[in-house]
């Protein structure tokens, strides 16, 4: 009797631990579904579009501001073809716009045969940054207001893509605060719709200014370092939630990727924002599941010399970036002279 009783209980114990194995396995995330908002309120992002453009600063020239997207994104009736299924997504930085941000490699997609499709992301007019820029050259960028609400109808902006082409996936390539973006969608909305993300000097894992944000005595009241909230935050909301610590960068730091997403961040060793962190902001670890190529522009090219504003516009990183998306090499990467604040440069 005593060994039958000893049996029961160690069986009862070994079901216990199973049972906790279970559990354990099967948990995983609990992602939110996303967000729907009508049609036209979504493609009121962009209206029309715009000149194709050699930098940030020409596309500027040519059109401004203006809500317009770069020539070949944001078309409606594009259908995806078997061999590029997924639309392409693209989210610009801080202070750009669609067609700032991609006037150059917009149109390169579109003759690659992707959808592709651009998002504006919401001003902050009443912010320090925008009444100067306002003043002092009549241009009203994005990408300037809550992280968050951009997030949002970003989202709500891929979901409609999804449904008019019919697509199950998406690849998204985010610029500077559109990896921030991309990132926030992913933790937020889960890793089924998305395929790759590939950022441009992307801000993936916080900025962390000459490391003034490791030291204690800047962090104060509801987790929000003091430095954002005193100074920052003064000149644009977005830029104070891309501060290390913020509780946007602590959401999509932890963990820092997606089993089940391709990532892809392409990072210059003269980007601005690299050079003053403690860390490159760009680059982030795999969890199990997910893969993570992380790629400095420099190695096996030192005569390119793009800073944060050329990456959109560099030839060498539109290879990469095709190449990135088709998952294998379909085009050779040049090594092109590129100069700081505006492109690439044909040896021809």
């Amino acid at each position: 009797m005593l060994q039958t009783t000893k049996t029961f209980a160690a069986l009862a114990a070994s079901l216990a631990i199973l049972a906790g194995t279970a559990t354990t396995a099967v948990a995983a995330p609990s992602y939110a579904a996303l967000p729907e908002l009508p049609s036209t309120t979504v493609r009121a992002t962009t209206h029309g579009h715009g000149e194709v453009a050699t930098s940030i600063a020409d596309a500027i020239l040519k059109d401004g501001t203006d809500s317009v997207a770069p020539q070949g994104v944001n078309d409606w009736s594009c259908t995806p073809s078997p061999t590029k299924p997924n639309p392409v997504i693209l989210i610009h930085g801080m202070s750009m716009t669609a067609n700032t941000a991609w006037a150059g490699f917009g149109p390169v997609l579109k003759d690659q045969g992707y959808c592709v499709y651009a998002v504006n992301m919401a001003k902050d007019r009443d912010g320090a940054m925008s009444k100067v820029v306002r003043a002092i050259g009549d241009l009203d960028f994005g990408g300037l207001a809550d992280i968050e609400a951009s997030a949002t109808f970003t989202a709500a902006f891929i979901n409609d893509v999804m449904k008019t082409t019919g697509a199950k996936k998406v690849d998204i390539i985010g610029y500077s605060e559109g990896g921030t973006v991309a990132n926030l969608i992913a933790h937020t909305y889960g890793p089924s719709f998305i395929d790759n993300i590939v950022t441009l000097g992307g801000i993936n894992v916080g900025i962390n200014p000459f490391g003034l944000q490791d030291l204690e005595a800047v962090y104060t009241k509801n987790a929000e370092p003091a430095l954002v909230g005193d100074i920052l935050e003064f000149g644009t909301i977005a830029a104070a939630q891309m501060m290390t610590g913020s509780p946007i960068i602590n959401a999509i730091t932890d963990p820092q990727t997606i089993a089940g997403i391709t990532y892809t961040n392409l990072s210059t060793k003269y980007d601005e924002f690299t050079t003053i962190s403690t860390h490159n902001p760009n680059f982030q670890e795999a969890v199990p599941g997910a893969t993570v190529t992380n790629i400095t522009i420099q190695d096996g090219c030192s005569k390119d010399y793009s800073d944060h504003l050329t990456l959109p516009y560099n030839k060498r990183v539109w290879a990469m970036v095709l190449n990135a998306l088709a998952g294998e090499k379909v085009m050779e990467v040049p090594c092109l002279v590129a100069i700081p604040a505006l492109r690439s440069i044909d040896a021809n």
